[in-house]
């Protein structure tokens, strides 16, 4: 919304006569063309096959985030969600990973955050303790900042997490 009405006022025009109509055409479109990661949705399955809980941890608004989960299927394969929206701040604000921990009732030590960003998702999670999980093919950061990386989910990593 923010990017329409900045669009529209830098074009001098009144961001009340098209901002919701552009706004409701880009949802729109992003939801007929988004698709979840190759195999997220098998690997999600085996999770809650075998009963390991899961919390969608998003800088999203709740309401876009839950659209989102429903178009890609995911909605009966998550548990929990925190939004940034939730905790009031973005992550890497700690206060997100330490709500989804406490939505779950689990210790940092026990859970898993899986992410495709770096700073707010896998030193995140890695600064309170989680143990991060960050799906890059850039092995090198990866090990300057001391994290597991992936690119698919038939490595071993997930090999091995899934037995």
């Amino acid at each position: 919304v923010f990017f329409f009405q900045y669009a529209l006022e830098y074009l001098n025009l009144n961001p009340y006569d098209k901002l919701l109509d552009l706004n409701d055409f880009y949802w729109q479109h992003f939801y007929l063309n988004m698709k979840p990661f190759p195999d997220a949705l098998e690997v999600l399955r085996k999770l809650k096959e075998k009963k390991i809980a899961t919390c969608l941890c998003t800088d999203m608004t709740a309401m876009e985030q839950y659209r989102k989960v429903r178009v890609l299927g995911m909605d009966t394969l998550l548990d929990k969600m925190v939004s940034s929206e939730e905790v009031c701040i973005e992550k890497p604000d700690r206060r997100t990973f330490l709500r989804a921990l406490s939505k779950m009732g689990i210790a940092a030590e026990e859970s898993l955050m899986v992410g495709d960003n770096l700073q707010k998702d896998i030193l995140g999670a890695k600064n309170v303790g989680i143990r991060p999980l960050w799906r890059s093919a850039n092995k090198i950061t990866a090990e300057k900042f001391s994290v597991e990386c992936f690119m698919r989910y038939d490595e071993d990593i997930w090999l091995d997490l899934l037995k």
